[in-house]
């Protein structure tokens, strides 16, 4: 059951009875509308802000410098002339790679 009522204020003039979500979801628009509003008169002719360092890790990361190796210890010796990516199965277009093409598209 959807609760009906008459809502009047600046922001919405309608003499028609409106569903609760939409008119909470028309007033937090209003609301974050006038934020951004407010942030563009805060900001107006200020330079933009630094842009920062490309080293620095985001919030709550913290760099892990012996993250462990997961294999079983014995890695295959494969010639890079006999080396290959495929990509097949149910893929809609299969590709195979050489050593060099997939170096080239890194």
């Amino acid at each position: 059951m959807c609760q009906k009522f008459v809502l009047t204020c600046a922001s919405i003039h309608s003499p028609l009875p409106l569903p609760v979500g939409l008119v909470i979801s028309h007033v937090m628009k209003d609301q974050y509308i006038a934020a951004k509003e407010r942030w563009a008169r805060k900001m107006a002719g200020k330079e933009k802000p630094a842009v920062r360092s490309m080293t620095r890790l985001p919030p709550g990361q913290r760099q892990v410098h012996n993250l462990p190796v997961l294999d079983l210890g014995t890695q295959p010796d494969i010639p890079l002339d006999k080396w290959q990516l495929r990509i097949h199965g149910l893929v809609e277009n299969p590709v195979t790679l050489n050593w060099e093409q997939f170096q080239s598209t890194v």
